[in-house]
């Protein structure tokens, strides 16, 4: 099945005022992109497997300047969706969100929100419409952390006979389970990837 693109970088934009700020396009480096084994904040060392999806943390404004986003960044959901499963992560939590439209035979589609604080009224079971807000960016410095507050998106085909309750970040890496997909592949909206 051929999936709709979905606005997400458009409506991060106008959610969070950031054409405001002078937004020209989101910026990745190699190690904010999808299946790379590159750490975009510790040039040092390599991810323990490959990057099971995209990191959006920085864009650059009309000027030329790199602005990195702040914690209070509101996050949209991508497409209408039913919220599966909040888990904790290790910078906040991860909403997956289910996408029962999109099948593709026994999978269906899920979006998943990494590094978020979910809005207090968002729920397992709770059905959500594009671009309802389901949290915002977890502040990282709280966690001591040396990456920078980022929304890890995630698009994977997940069989249906996965429970929802036992979906994690160790089952987005059993292949008989999930079948990643590129979110560059679906995003409208400027970008550029930076060496």
């Amino acid at each position: 099945m051929l999936l709709p693109s979905t606005d997400l970088f458009l409506r991060l934009v106008a959610e969070n005022e950031l054409d405001k700020r002078r937004f020209h396009q989101w910026i990745f480096n190699p190690g904010m992109l999808f299946r790379t084994v590159e750490k975009w904040w510790d040039e040092e060392s390599q991810r323990g497997i490959p990057h099971e999806g995209l990191d959006v943390a920085a864009f650059l404004t009309k000027g030329g300047q790199v602005e990195w986003l702040p914690p209070r960044i509101k996050v949209p959901a991508a497409y209408d969706g039913t919220i599966a499963r909040i888990q904790k992560d290790f910078l906040g939590f991860s909403c997956f969100l289910r996408h029962d439209q999109f099948q593709r035979g026994d999978r269906s589609l899920y979006s998943i929100y990494g590094h978020i604080k979910p809005l207090p009224e968002r729920h397992e079971g709770e059905s959500v419409a594009t671009g309802a807000i389901l949290g915002t960016l977890s502040d990282t410095a709280s966690k001591k952390s040396p990456i920078r507050p980022h929304l890890h998106f995630s698009l994977a085909w997940i069989a249906v006979t996965v429970p929802a309750n036992t979906l994690n970040w160790e089952t987005m890496n059993d292949p008989d389970a999930v079948i990643l997909i590129d979110p560059l592949s679906l995003l409208t909206g400027a970008f550029a990837v930076m060496y």
